[in-house]
């Protein structure tokens, strides 16, 4: 540590050096029914009707897992930020169909004004994933695995689930009765 006086203030500088980065995949996924479809659909981008989440997966290095996601979340953010800097190519698209009279600065601006009044970019920009998931890339096979294992477990309990939940439920009939 490093510490300079000049006149009444202290300066330090103090060497952080990264210990232990280890390499992480984060995956930030937006189902476009919980996300308010219309952040999908037209106004800003335009992916296909029948989309029905949007999924990014970052691999990024990081000390900690939270520091993995925290990272993956701000290279998010920068990406919408160039999503949103293709609002133009609606009108784009609008001019080629006939839909628009002109298409010059005035109706680009005037689009670009539209939808800040609207929200959409802020409410495109600030919407959280519906999901994030995050582990080791080394542990990656690991991961999918228990995940399958997981889910083949709980199908092939369904009907026993179901059974007991029923039987439950005529138990109650029958005391309430």
């Amino acid at each position: 540590m490093n510490k300079e006086d000049e006149g009444n203030e202290l300066h330090e500088l103090i060497h952080v050096s990264p210990r232990n980065l280890r390499t992480y995949y984060v995956t930030l996924v937006w189902f476009t029914e919980d996300t308010m479809n219309n952040l999908f659909k037209g106004q800003v981008v335009d992916f296909p009707d029948d989309t029905e989440l949007v999924s990014t997966k970052y691999e990024v290095e990081a000390m900690t897992i939270m520091d993995a996601i925290s990272q993956a979340k701000l290279i998010d953010s920068a990406r919408k930020m160039e999503l949103l800097t293709g609002f133009h190519q609606v009108i784009n698209m609008a001019s080629k169909e006939d839909k628009l009279d002109r298409y010059d600065y005035e109706t680009v601006e005037s689009f670009r004004e539209y939808l800040i009044d609207q929200g959409a970019f802020t409410d495109f920009f600030f919407n959280d994933p519906t999901s994030i998931s995050a582990y080791l890339k080394d542990n990656e096979v690991t991961v999918r695995d228990k995940v399958i294992n997981n889910v083949m477990e709980d199908a092939d309990s369904i009907g026993d689930n179901v059974e007991n939940w029923l039987n439950n439920h005529d138990n109650k009939e029958d005391k309430d009765s």
